[in-house]
């Protein structure tokens, strides 16, 4: 063969094998890049997938914070309780609670629990929270996810303000199925919140200052006064018409809020008395009896000695140990805080208990305290015929007040047969004719701020906020 031939076709060959290796070098590179491609395609497109899941749970479980907190904030009493005393079990789709009792104070025993509110909110709280579930965040898209309680505690000391309230809520995404019967799924995921939430003592009295608060039933007819009275006592069945309505009108307020507890009698810096003891001196009463001879506090040698003033609050203090059954006079410009262990009986006609500030400068009804603290528990207060009570504060929460008579307050100058501010467990009569039962004088509540008034709460915005691993 000729030897250009042969080299010829040994050349050819040779290209061609090698073109052959190269393809097929080439074709496999590409599928590996190609195979790569898909798989961190998946990769990301799973990546994705989690992410988003996460976010839905994150935002469901962002959603049921915002919600309790509203809840929270709704019914305040709630705030300084835990969701749950004793553990929670799991019971089928639920957490339960088992709390019951007196005790056992709780939203899922908030029947052992005080609102101010008239609203039943007790037993709705009670049963919403009695048994704790998942809940969809939109009712008409389950794949907003989902959330749930898992406790809110509270602290140092349950029932009593400041403190601080801690609230986890767990969100879910990816769910199977929706509602309390939703179960978790392959690609579920879960995320738990864990919020603090400052509770702070609240200095705000939700209603008018009262002239007349009731801790059960309120009888009278004309009246100028605010009233407070509880829960299922109504304006049309107490008789009340207010009368000398200004500017601002006199309300009727029904609620379960609860009247504060009388001041501790003092041990220091008091004087023990009784009424038939107590020296007297002519003193112009200002009102239509005129100048009366009757006893008079602050006793003259009580100002000059001082034993018996208390300095914090500028009173002079005084425990009376039998009833107080005629004319009384309070000096005005002197604070005086009469601890009563007796009964109020002035039934003799124009028989008065005067106090009367007239235009003298920082004087109030409120300067004249007397508190009952009858030891048998019940005690009464009676006026009858023209007899009259002027610029006190009554602040007696076991005595019956029962008022009799239609004719002007002699003491007062004439008018309303008591005028002032009076805190008792009943009131019954007077109004009648052309008579009024009471006219408010006092009108602020800076002036009892020392009285331990059981209040709702403040709630402060969340101080800290986690994300917790769950378990």
């Amino acid at each position: 063969m000729n030897s250009k031939l042969k080299i010829h076709i040994l050349s050819r060959s040779t290209e061609q094998g090698f073109a052959m290796i190269a393809a097929l070098g080439i074709g496999l590179v590409m599928f590996l890049v190609g195979l790569t491609m898909v798989v961190r395609s998946q990769g990301d497109q799973t990546t994705a997938t989690a992410q988003k899941s996460t976010a839905t749970a994150m935002s469901a479980a962002e959603t049921g914070v915002s919600r309790y907190q509203s809840f929270i904030d709704t019914n305040r009493e709630i705030a300084i309780y835990p969701d749950c005393v004793t553990t929670r079990t799991k019971s089928g789709n639920d957490w339960v609670c088992s709390d019951s009792g007196n005790t056992n104070k709780s939203w899922a025993n908030a029947n052992a629990l005080t609102f101010s509110s008239c609203a039943s909110l007790a037993g709705t709280i009670a049963s919403s929270n009695k048994n704790i579930s998942w809940t969809d965040v939109d009712l008409n898209d389950a794949t907003k996810g989902q959330y749930r309680l898992v406790s809110y505690t509270y602290g140092p000391t349950a029932g009593i303000s400041p403190g601080t309230g801690v609230l986890t809520i767990e969100g879910r995404a990816n769910q199977k199925g929706s509602g309390a019967t939703a179960t978790n799924d392959v690609g579920t995921s879960t995320t738990r919140l864990k919020i603090s939430i400052p509770v702070l003592p609240s200095k705000v009295i939700p209603f008018p200052f009262p002239g007349m608060w009731s801790k059960t039933t309120v009888s009278t007819d004309k009246i100028a006064a605010n009233i407070i009275a509880p829960c299922g006592v109504t304006q049309s069945s107490t008789g009340s018409n207010f009368v000398n309505n200004g500017a601002t009108p006199w309300k009727f307020v029904n609620t379960n809020f609860v009247m504060p507890p009388v001041p501790p009698t003092p041990t220091t810096n008091v004087a023990t008395v009784t009424y038939a003891s107590l020296p007297t001196a002519s003193v112009n009463t200002g009102g239509q009896k005129g100048t009366i001879t009757a006893p008079i506090l602050p006793r003259a040698a009580d100002i000059t000695s001082q034993s018996n003033y208390n300095s914090a609050t500028g009173e002079y203090q005084y425990i009376m140990t039998d009833n107080i059954n005629g004319d009384l006079f309070f000096t005005p410009g002197y604070k005086v805080a009469v601890y009563l262990q007796g009964d109020i009986n002035l039934t003799g006609g124009q028989e008065a208990i005067v106090h009367k500030c007239g235009t003298l400068p920082n004087c109030s009804a409120t300067d004249t305290r007397i508190y009952g603290i009858s030891p048998n528990g019940t005690a009464n207060f009676s006026l009858k015929g023209n007899g009259s009570i002027c610029e006190i504060l009554f602040f007696a929460p076991t005595y019956d007040v029962s008022l009799d008579g239609g004719g002007d307050a002699q003491g007062c100058g004439g008018g309303a047969s008591t005028n002032g501010v009076y805190w008792v467990k009943s009131w019954a009569g007077g109004g009648k004719g052309s008579h009024t039962a009471l006219a408010q004088s006092g009108t602020n509540w800076d002036d009892l701020s020392f009285l331990n008034f059981i209040l709702p709460p403040q709630i402060a915005p969340a101080s800290t906020w986690q994300r917790q691993e769950v378990q």
